[in-house]
This record gives structure tokens, C-alpha cells and sequence, in this order.
């Protein structure tokens, strides 16, 4: 049987939050193994080939960020999850800000939709792209952009429509305009975080003006694109996001691509 490898510490098979993840990852038809972090992590990878590090931290001991910090610099290939409960702030899931490779997940809805995404890797899932607007000739184009593309591509006219395909299919990116009837863009987009995602945001709007910089880095959008998008920009902001750490299929947009497309940290 296949399996996924999560590197844990501390490791504890029984845990509530740990069984619907076995669940999931046993109905996927995958099997999932546990490794342990031990020694701040200088022991751990010697022996285990590993998908994920979860750490679980002790804000009353420190030696978790010790491990983190040694994980990250021998490591650097691994993405890891900061799981706990009793973390505050309004998204399940969020990236670190100078470092996406490391997420802080809340919930444990939000560490399932972090071990979606690896099981869609290994399966070669095509990834799925959301696509919102209010203007249908404006979906229209982006059907037709990347009808050929790999992409599974989902369209919504509506922010209440989006976050129904979001609860039902999922998104491994989101591009949406930002000012729309009855609800503003950044609103759709706190609404897409409360789901416990991780999900890239791009933002493609004829109205550079309505979201500030700040706004941008606080919602973890990736980038903002300039209506109307030239297929090569977006095609590439989208590559970026759903690719952060680069492959094969990934694509860094080139210097004569890069008019109208700002790429942010997120």
C-alpha cells in the first residue's frame, strides 16, 4: 500500500485529533506512517523519507522553536505544520509570512486540507482552480484561457456560489475579482480562510486602488493582476501559487511577462 509519512513530535498515536486524519489518508487508499522528531531534530531523516513535519509547540518550553529552527535549515525541502488547539487568531490555517513553507494549522479540518494537498501530489491529481467574477463574459475568457491547460477549472459568478464549491470540491488556488455586488472581495476572502485552508489567492481586478498592500499581505493573497489578464501573466501567477517550491510544472513569470502582476509573500 502506498503511504504518506508525517515526521511528529511529539508522537502519539492517540490522540482524538489523529484519527480522522488516519481516516482520510486509509480512504484515499493510502496508509499512514508516524516517524518521531527526536534531539531538536538533528536525528530525524536519517532513516525516513517524509511528506510533512508536524510540531506540536509548548509555550511553556521552547525547545520546539529550537527544533524548528534545525528542521528548517537541514530540512529546507520539507513543509511543516505548527498544530495547536489552543493557538489564537482568525484563520485555521496560516503561513508564516517570511516563511510559506511553514504553516500554523488550528483545527484539525485545517492539518486534513494541509495532507489533502500531499496525497494530491503523489496521486498526480490535477489541480483544481477557481475561478469568481460577476461578469459571465469574464469566466467565459477564463474557460477559454485554459480549456487545454492541466488544470481542473471551476467557475463561480457569485461569492456564495464559490465558497459552495469550496465546501464540496476544494481549490488548490482561487483567482477572484475584488469588487463585486453585495460583498467585497476581501470579505469573500476572510470567508474563503475560515474553511481552514492554506488556498493561494490571486487577486485579478481593474481596480488597483480598492485593495491596499497591507490588505494583501494580512489576507495572504498571492498576487494581484491587472484586468483584463494576459493568458502568460496569469498562467504564471498561477503556477507560482499552486507550485510554490518550484518542479517541473512550475514557472516564474520573465521581466517581459511581468507588466501588470504583482507577486506577494504570502
Amino acid at each position: 500500500m502506498k503511504s504518506i509519512t508525517i515526521g511528529c513530535h511529539p508522537v502519539d498515536d492517540n490522540e482524538n485529533w489523529l484519527t480522522p486524519i488516519r481516516r482520510y489518508v486509509n480512504e484515499s487508499g493510502f496508509e499512514l506512517r508516524l516517524v518521531p522528531v527526536e534531539d531538536g531534530g538533528n536525528r530525524f531523516g536519517k532513516d525516513h523519507s517524509c511528506d510533512l513535519i508536524l510540531l506540536k509547540p509548548d509555550l511553556s518550553q521552547w525547545k520546539w522553536l529550537d527544533t524548528l529552527l534545525n528542521l528548517r535549515k537541514s530540512f529546507p525541502q520539507i513543509p511543516i505544520v505548527l498544530f495547536s488547539l489552543d493557538t489564537k487568531g482568525a484563520a485555521p490555517l496560516e503561513k508564516l509570512p517570511n516563511d510559506p513553507a511553514v504553516s500554523i494549522a488550528k483545527q484539525p479540518d485545517a492539518l486534513k486540507d494541509r495532507v489533502k494537498r500531499i496525497l494530491d501530489a503523489k496521486t498526480g491529481a490535477p489541480k483544481r482552480i477557481l475561478f469568481v467574477d460577476d461578469d459571465i463574459n469574464i469566466l467565459k475568457s477564463y474557460d477559454r484561457m485554459f480549456r487545454k491547460s492541466p488544470f481542473l477549472i471551476f467557475t463561480a459568478k457569485s461569492a456564495p456560489e464559490a465558497l459552495t464549491i469550496l465546501r464540496q470540491a476544494g481549490a488548490d488556488a482561487v483567482v477572484t475579482d475584488i469588487k463585486m455586488p453585495n460583498i467585497h472581495g476581501l470579505e469573500f476572502i476572510s470567508e474563503v480562510r475560515r474553511y481552514g485552508t492554506d488556498t493561494p489567492i490571486i487577486v485579478c481586478s481593474g481596480f488597483r486602488n480598492v485593495c491596499e498592500e497591507a490588505d494583501m499581505h494580512f489576507h495572504g493573497i498571492s498576487a494581484f493582476i491587472d484586468k483584463p489578464a494576459d493568458k502568460t501573466v496569469l498562467e504564471s501567477a498561477i503556477l507560482s501559487a499552486v507550485y510554490p517550491t518550484g518542479g517541473i510544472n512550475a514557472s516564474t513569470p520573465s521581466k517581459e511577462h511581468g507588466r501588470g502582476i504583482k507577486i506577494y509573500q504570502a
